[in-house]
């Protein structure tokens, strides 16, 4: 009965601990990208040519809150939310090339 009982409580072990990974693995690595991306976001400056995550290439005019205003041709000024700016655009690049 013992016996019974003490495999019962190492299944219940592992159980938990498979789905402690399960969710918060993928959780922590969500975290640690949001974070990742808002030091990028912190990093840029005006002047800086930026990448959108849409594809949008312009030159940071400036930030405005939770906005950026991008100039994407001579005259020719957008506004886009900060979180859809992915980074510099040659950063942006090299990273795209290393994945393939």
């Amino acid at each position: 009965m013992f016996e019974e009982e003490r495999s019962r409580a190492w299944i219940w072990i592992i159980v938990a601990v498979a789905l402690i990974l399960f969710f918060g693995l993928p959780a922590y690595y969500r975290n640690k990208a949001q974070k990742e991306h808002e030091r990028r976001i912190e990093l840029l400056r005006e002047g800086d040519q930026v990448v959108t995550a849409s594809g949008l290439c312009g030159k940071l005019v400036r930030m405005e809150g939770e906005f950026a205003i991008l100039e994407i041709a001579p005259g020719v000024r957008v506004k886009v939310l900060k979180d859809s700016l992915l980074g510099r655009e040659k950063e942006v690049l090299l990273q795209l090339r290393r994945k393939r």
